[in-house]
Order: structure tokens, then C-alpha cells, then sequence
């Protein structure tokens, strides 16, 4: 069997891309590309999935400020001046606690046990809402939980569009994937119709 070289086959073949692409480029070419390109591409997936764990810890942290002040903000509530609790009511807790075996209504209930504002505010660095009178005041406290929700509403916007980045990466490095091995493919099915043809 003779290869027919003439120009109207000449021309047919250069009429494909990926074909002439692949006999212009070895297979070992192909492969040094497609290790670039991984590479490329795996170096912007690590940065994408480092952003995505700080954005989520970050997130995390603001809802846990959150959930404190908010507890904090209940027990300004449900005081009897309903305005301002005493930021430190230890002393006040033991006695109404050894009185009456209850704790003073401006002991904030956190996870699971009572215990003064102060220890939950100093606990997630919140301790600036307290004023200089020594209690906590619902005015400060709305204004800080304003605040929070604000850099938590941002933080949980930028995790979306960071994702929408993350499944595009992984879209182009599965397509530049397949059109390496697609380009492979062709290259090798071309060198076998060749040397079938020579035989």
C-alpha cells in the first residue's frame, strides 16, 4: 500500500488543527507542555484552596463573636434595666448563688454555664464594648454586632466568588488535560497509519 501525497490530501490534513499540531510536536513535547500547564494550574489551585481556609476561618470567627455578643445582648434583655448589665457580676452571683442556689440574672449563660460578660467578651478580644462605668451597654453592644454581621456578610461574598474561581481552575485543568491526551492520541494514530502504510 503506497501513501498518496498528493495536494488535495496535502490539504486536507492541514485543515486540522490538533493533527497538524501534533506532527508538528512530539509526544514527549506534548508531555513537557502538559506538565507545565499542570503545574500552572495546581500552583493556582493550592492558592485558591489556602484563600478558601482563610476566608472559612475567618468567617468562623466572626459568627463565634457574634454568637457571644449576641448571648451577652439577652441578658441585657431580660436584666431589669434592660439597658446596661454589669460587666463583672462574680461577686454579686456568688452571693445571690449561696442565698438562694441561683445565679444573678447578669451572669451571661455561654456555652453551657454561667459566667460574667467579661470573661465571655475577653474571651473573643470584645472586651472594648465594656465602658468606663464597668458594664456593658446595649447601645455599644448593637453597634459592635452591626459591625460584625457587616465583616461577616463580606467575608461569606468573598468565599462565594473565591469558589466560582476554584470550579473554573479545575474545569480548565481537566479540559487541558484532555486536550493533551486528545493531541497524544492523534499523534501516536498518525505515526501507526504511517508505518503501516510503509510496510
Amino acid at each position: 500500500m503506497s501513501v498518496n501525497l498528493s495536494p488535495m490530501s496535502t490539504n486536507q490534513v492541514s485543515t486540522s488543527p490538533a493533527l497538524s499540531f501534533s506532527s508538528a510536536v512530539s509526544p514527549e513535547q506534548l508531555l513537557a507542555l502538559l506538565s507545565s500547564r499542570m503545574r500552572d494550574l495546581d500552583g493556582q489551585l493550592s492558592g485558591i484552596m489556602t484563600k478558601i481556609n482563610a476566608d472559612t476561618a475567618r468567617a468562623t470567627e466572626l459568627s463565634e463573636k457574634l454568637q457571644a455578643l449576641e448571648a451577652v445582648n439577652q441578658t441585657i434583655k431580660k436584666s431589669d434595666k434592660g439597658k446596661a448589665i454589669d460587666a463583672d457580676a462574680t461577686t454579686r452571683a456568688n452571693f445571690y448563688s449561696s442565698a438562694q442556689k441561683t445565679l444573678s440574672e447578669d451572669m451571661v449563660q455561654w456555652q453551657g454555664k454561667s459566667q460574667p460578660a467579661i470573661q465571655v467578651l475577653q474571651q473573643y478580644g470584645l472586651q472594648d464594648v465594656v465602658g468606663k462605668d464597668g458594664k456593658v451597654h446595649a447601645e455599644a453592644l448593637d453597634s459592635k454586632m452591626q459591625s460584625l454581621r457587616q465583616q461577616l456578610s463580606d467575608a461569606n461574598k468573598g468565599n462565594e466568588m473565591t469558589m466560582i474561581q476554584l470550579q473554573s481552575l479545575i474545569q480548565q485543568r481537566s479540559e487541558a488535560l484532555q486536550n493533551a491526551t486528545s493531541m497524544m492520541k492523534g499523534a501516536h494514530d498518525m505515526k501507526m497509519e504511517i508505518l503501516r502504510n510503509l510496510r
